[in-house]
């Protein structure tokens, strides 16, 4: 199943608010990764 960009949205700001797996959201992304919002 593909997850639509709001769902993987949604699933990086639900990592990053919980702080026992805040240290492992580096792990979704390249060192290199550019992160863009529309808006």
């Amino acid at each position: 199943m593909t997850r639509t960009p709001r769902e993987v949205v949604e699933a990086v700001f639900e990592r990053m608010a919980d702080d026992e797996r805040r240290d492992t959201v580096g792990e979704l992304f390249a060192d290199d990764a550019t992160i863009t919002f529309p808006g």
